[in-house]
């Protein structure tokens, strides 16, 4: 599999403008870029690896993660997988899409892929909305809901998305 050749964090600095909700980036020893977004909730946190995997986790709570704790409760609320590939002809394509489109570079594979998902699924993000956890058999998970339709669902928290104190026009 073929990496970045600029790494993710050139290209979400390069590109925070286009967040409604402004990344907060934290380049991570292991090489993740760990990211939080202003105006989001901070236990919404984004990590994306050195070959240009994304996924978020929600923590129900913040602080050190204790095992006899609420605070080990989390979900995988995104999820991107890219697999960097070149063709005979010196085109990138993603070899897990069954569809795979092709460009240039891995980079700009890597921005069309997944870079325009991210921010697409950040500034989604709405004042009336909540990730809503629940507990099934043991199994933890959370789904994305307005805020007025938990009062109809089963659940053992609803975390709100965008913090009460944020004004997107800031």
């Amino acid at each position: 599999m073929i990496g970045l050749q600029k790494g993710p964090k050139y290209w979400v600095e390069k590109n925070a403008m286009r967040f409604v909700y402004p990344p907060d980036l934290q380049q991570m020893d292991d090489g993740y870029l760990r990211i939080t977004f202003s105006g989001l909730n901070p236990n919404l946190v984004l990590y994306i690896s050195e070959k240009g995997n994304a996924n978020a986790l929600l923590y129900l709570s913040a602080g050190s993660p204790d095992i006899s704790s609420e605070k080990e409760i989390m979900d995988l609320v995104y999820d991107d997988i890219i697999s960097i590939h070149m063709d005979t002809d010196g085109r990138f394509y993603c070899d897990l899409c069954p569809e795979p489109e092709y460009y240039s570079t891995p980079d700009e594979l890597w921005m069309r892929h997944t870079l325009d998902d991210i921010i697409e699924w950040v500034n989604s993000f709405r004042q009336d909305e909540c990730y809503l956890f629940f507990v099934t058999e043991g199994a933890v998970g959370a789904d994305r809901i307005k805020k007025s339709n938990a009062k109809n669902k089963e659940w053992y928290a609803c975390v709100p998305i965008v913090m009460d104190n944020y004004n997107l026009s800031e």
